[in-house]
């Protein structure tokens, strides 16, 4: 079921327009003089005085398919799946997939599989990618997963047959993760037909292409999954 989101899809893009505003004279020197990651001090700003600029905020890009429903499962299970996406054209969608392993004793995998409803195969291309985990610093792993799913690269097509099911990211899914520890991928992909995304927790020993589409969907809990219709929210200053 595909609908309007409900929340600010993330990662998102900021497109900011060079804007007249009036920077006070020893903040415009130290932004000039500042190198990455230096400290500003903002000491003799008012912001009931600094300016305001006009900004617009639009939606777009391809799906956002999110999995972070139960964020923390306590046994192995699909975790989400939709049925019925169409094929992407030029436009990626997204998955982002967010979990902790919550089970009682021993390790689960996490698995993002992709099945070709169409009648003749198809390919499937990741354009961008990060991954990152497991640890118990779930700020970190947020984190270094989105820089390294901003600084990645586009991979080459890979070709699934009419009704095949393939794992989106094999060096993904064979990592142990240990109780209260969590993972965070992102993958943006384009697909040339309809197909399914199935989503899945897995016990070290699974065979995610064989066990995977035949677990039962977990109930979800609080936290959030579906897919919705945009991936992207962009802010512009230019208007």
């Amino acid at each position: 079921m595909k609908v309007r989101p409900a929340f600010l899809a993330l990662p998102f893009l900021i497109a900011a327009a060079q804007a007249a505003v009036a920077t006070p004279p020893q903040l415009a020197t130290d932004l000039a003089a500042a190198a990455q990651a230096s400290v500003i001090s903002l000491s003799g700003v008012n912001p009931i005085n600094a300016p305001q600029i006009a900004m617009t905020a639009t939606w777009g890009g391809g799906s956002l398919i999110l999995s972070d429903s139960p964020e923390s499962p306590t046994a192995r299970g699909m975790m989400y799946k939709d049925a019925g996406l169409d094929a992407t054209g030029v436009v990626p969608n997204r998955i982002f997939l967010y979990h902790l392993n919550n089970k009682p004793s021993g390790y689960l995998r996490f698995s993002v599989l992709l099945k070709n409803n169409g009648t003749s195969s198809g390919t499937l291309t990741v354009t961008q990618s990060g991954t990152a985990g497991p640890s118990n610093n779930f700020g970190y792993v947020g984190k270094l997963a989105f820089k390294r799913w901003l600084d990645s690269a586009s991979g080459s097509g890979v070709s699934v047959a009419a009704g095949q099911t393939v794992r989106l990211d094999a060096a993904f899914d064979v990592v142990d993760v240990a109780k209260g520890y969590v993972v965070n991928g992102i993958w943006d992909y384009t697909f040339t037909q309809d197909h399914t995304v199935i989503i899945c927790a897995l016990n070290s020993s699974d065979n995610p292409i064989t066990v995977g589409p035949t677990l039962g969907v977990a109930a979800r809990d609080t936290h959030k999954r579906g897919t919705f219709i945009y991936s992207d929210k962009t802010y512009d200053t230019s208007a």
